[in-house]
């Protein structure tokens, strides 16, 4: 992952799949206490990058992202931020 938003995320990959395509992905994130959770994620490439042109990947957004799934990825896109800031 090279960059992720609370809508969506940046994957770097070499043969990615078309624009409009579906997908699923399986992210696994940090919990307080070392703990990992994982999230099952249903997401539309908007994105393709091909490596003349940058860094090779694709732009995903997610879809159908609620409860405590959409919870937990919104506090681990907020650490990012915060984690930037503090850096910056």
């Amino acid at each position: 992952m090279l960059d992720a938003s609370f809508r969506g995320l940046f994957l770097q990959m070499e043969e990615a799949p078309p624009v409009r395509q579906l997908v699923k992905l399986r992210i696994r994130l940090p919990k307080a206490g070392g703990e990992a959770r994982e999230l099952v994620v249903h997401a539309v490439v908007v994105r393709v990058v091909d490596g003349q042109h940058g860094q090779p990947g694709v732009g995903l957004r997610f879809f159908a992202l609620n409860g405590q799934d959409r919870s937990d990825w919104e506090s681990f896109v907020a650490g990012l931020i915060r984690a930037r800031t503090r850096a910056a």
